[in-house]
């Protein structure tokens, strides 16, 4: 399988770009990918096929790319959406960055916060133990993957971070994209993965072998099989899962903490992670409920 680090963007502009993200930067393999993809389309775009053409790129290259993304290649529900827009963009400032040209970045596109989820992407309780008793019965490794993502709200990503010196520290010590956090493990989650360890005769390092898009695509498999919807099928829905929980238990005023466990840097992004469902909303606002007659 070839890694995101390693593939052929079909350009030599692409690929030294790509090389930088992986060697400087350490970016994670799926950013890299996405923001090689991003800067290839942008230098068709614009037509840099070579090195030296990147010295003629202006400021009006860089409007024009965006407007191009905004109403070119944007259909609200039909191409991209804003964050898609946003990843291209900032996938040429990174681009535009590397070539020491950092006052040509562009501004993402604002948007406006996600009021509420569709009930078609809300994972529930009865559906997560379908999955994780599904799991347990044919792919041991991928319960436990599932069980740490659900009770820690790690990312995928970062599972790689659980390992046998975790068990014995009671807390994972996870180091993503440069920040360093500790996340609390579990006593039953912890109990759990020791006996995974012995069965699997783990003595030291990391604990599981399946990574980002392992995860996700077995997930998918195993929910699609026992009829849960795609569309809660991805291993960040957990994340999701976990984030809402915590606060159901610890209420909102260890909205702090919850950012701390999943790495954010603002409570405005751990804020999203508790957005209701429409009909969560719109129950609410029915005229029983405003106790009108």
């Amino acid at each position: 399988m070839i890694k995101y680090h390693e593939r052929d963007y079909g350009s030599i502009v692409a690929n030294k770009f790509r090389d930088y993200l992986w060697g400087d930067k350490q970016v994670a393999e799926s950013t890299v990918d996405a923001y090689c993809i991003s800067v290839r389309a942008f230098c068709d775009f614009i037509g840099i096929f070579d090195e030296n053409a990147i010295k003629t790129i202006d400021g009006k290259d860089v409007r024009n790319f965006v407007e191009h993304l905004r109403h070119d290649e944007y259909e609200e529900g039909k191409k991209y959406l804003v964050s898609s827009i946003n990843i291209k963009i900032v996938g040429m400032n990174q681009f535009l960055e590397f070539h020491k040209k950092a006052d040509l970045k562009a501004s993402q596109l604002d948007r406006q916060r996600k009021l509420f989820i569709n009930d078609a992407e809300k994972l529930e309780d009865l559906e997560l133990s379908k999955l994780l008793n599904e799991a347990k019965n044919e792919d041991e490794e991928l319960h436990c993957v599932l069980r740490s993502l659900v009770q820690t709200g790690m990312r995928a990503s970062e599972t790689k971070s659980i390992t046998f010196e975790s068990l014995q520290n009671g807390y994972i010590d996870v180091d993503n994209k440069g920040t360093c956090r500790q996340v609390p493990l579990p006593k039953d989650l912890k109990i759990e993965l020791s006996d995974y360890c012995e069965r699997k005769g783990i003595i030291k390092g990391a604990i599981f072998t399946l990574d980002r898009t392992e995860i996700g695509r077995k997930m998918k498999r195993l929910g699609l099989r026992i009829g849960i919807g795609i569309k809660k099928l991805h291993p960040h829905n957990l994340r999701h899962y976990f984030a809402l929980k915590f606060i159901d238990i610890y209420g909102e005023d260890a909205l702090s903490v919850l950012a701390d466990i999943l790495g954010h840097k603002s409570i405005e992004t751990t804020r999203i992670y508790l957005t209701k469902t429409l009909s969560e909303l719109s129950d609410k606002m029915t005229m029983d409920s405003l106790k009108i007659k």
